[in-house]
């Protein structure tokens, strides 16, 4: 996940990504609910904490300083955990399927 979200830094940067949060937001949620399709279900809240950390950090406060803006914050990391639930989540229900037909 550290290596997923530090490298989606340049591809922001050169896309204009890190001028406009409401798109990175979503790039971090995309590459949350990819990473949540491989782990397990305990691991959302930290795969979403590492990606809050990039995102606050580079995006919104751009120089790699971490601060918490109240409910906008909360509202953020509610997205990226349910992002990554919602990965690991397809994941357990697709397996449960496949070995519910065989």
């Amino acid at each position: 996940m550290f290596t997923g979200s530090a490298g989606l830094l340049p591809v922001l940067g050169l896309t204009g990504g890190l001028h406009h949060p409401a798109p990175a937001l979503a790039a971090y949620c995309t590459l949350t609910a990819i990473v949540g399709l491989r782990a397990h279900l305990h691991a959302a809240p930290f795969i979403a904490a590492v990606c809050w950390l990039f995102y606050d950090g580079f995006v919104i406060h751009q120089q790699g300083e971490l601060a918490w803006d109240g409910l906008a914050d909360v509202n953020r990391m509610g997205l990226l955990i349910s992002a990554s639930l919602l990965g690991t989540v397809t994941t357990r229900l697709h397996r449960a399927l496949r070995y519910r037909r065989a």
